[in-house]
């Protein structure tokens, strides 16, 4: 947090802000005191949480609390937040793998970006709220967060993985979950600067571009599905009486990008790897570049969607 804002919200009260929180703890702790003994199990989580203290403040971010094995940090942009908590599964397997910690300690993060408050020391709201319900259903050497916060971090190119929906108090729809998936040898994105080298990152993977009527869309790891059609609420409105009102849907899946078809009237798949191909109420893979058909193909003034995989 910048030392500035954080004076600021001391001597004038409570105030808006936009931060990160994210939540860091060890995953199955009790198995550390079980299996090593109060004290010595003491010593493993101290040590532990100190190289992921390591990671947050190398990264500019701040330590606000520490609750048993967690840690409550806070940061003020998305990328050093993915980056930083990257770090820290890093730093933590590798204690492990070596003989700095025993070789079942694992760690589990979450976390979200949005407006909180700011009170003194205290940063407190829906988005740390948001945080610590994600953190919770984390598991061993997961890194959790929001579509939302993915969405932040769009330039970053980063693999994820849709892994649940959690309804949340307050909130009158479910909040999307993903994971980022990160290995060796893998690249990372922060601010449109390119880190390479890094023992754990994130994988840049393909976007592909839709576009209709001049207006351009992406379905990627930030936004992994998109609906089409006439209806208002469609993520890319169609208006015209042979598309139904939610005509079909691309999705962003583990083998690659799909179109299902949910119309009555069917879809034309016309790509230059193939033969046009007819679907109706059901999907095909989109590879390279090609044209969606909504409706029969041979129909005059049948409106189209363009497509490229970039």
């Amino acid at each position: 947090m910048a030392k500035e804002t954080q004076a600021e919200a001391q001597a004038g009260g409570p105030c808006q802000a936009r931060r990160g929180a994210l939540f860091a703890d060890l995953a199955d702790s009790t198995r550390l005191y079980r299996e090593l003994g109060d004290a010595r199990a003491r010593e493993v989580v101290l040590r532990a949480l100190d190289l992921v203290r390591s990671c947050i403040e190398a990264r500019d971010g701040q330590v606000v609390d520490r609750i048993g094995d967690e840690l409550f940090c806070v940061f003020e942009g998305v990328g050093a937040m993915v980056q930083a908590a990257l770090d820290a599964q890093d730093a933590v397997q590798c204690a492990a793998d070596g003989t700095d910690l025993p070789i079942f300690v694992r760690l589990r993060i979450g976390f979200h970006h949005g407006p909180v408050v700011l009170d003194g020391a205290r940063v407190f709201g829906d988005t740390v709220y948001l945080a610590k319900r994600v953190a919770s259903m984390a598991k061993a050497q997961q890194v959790l967060t929001t579509e939302e916060t993915l969405a932040e971090f769009a330039d970053g190119d980063i693999m994820a993985r849709f892994v649940d929906s959690t309804l949340l108090k307050g909130r009158d729809r479910p909040t999307r979950v993903f994971e980022l998936i990160f290995g060796p040898g893998a690249t990372v994105l922060v601010d449109g600067q390119e880190t390479s080298g890094l023992p754990h990152g994130t994988q840049r993977v393909p976007t592909l571009e839709l576009v209709s009527a001049g207006e351009r869309t992406r379905v990627g790891p930030a936004r992994p599905s998109l609906t089409l059609g006439r209806d208002e609420n469609c993520d890319l409105v169609i208006d015209s009486p042979i598309v139904s009102r939610v005509h079909g849907r691309v999705e962003l899946r583990k083998r690659g990008f799909f179109f299902v078809d949910l119309s009555t009237n069917g879809s034309c798949v016309c790509s230059g790897t193939g033969r046009p191909r007819y679907v109706r109420r059901d999907e095909l893979r989109l590879e390279g570049r090609g044209r969606l058909v909504l409706g029969p193909h041979e129909t005059s003034g049948v409106p189209t969607v363009d497509f490229e995989l970039s």
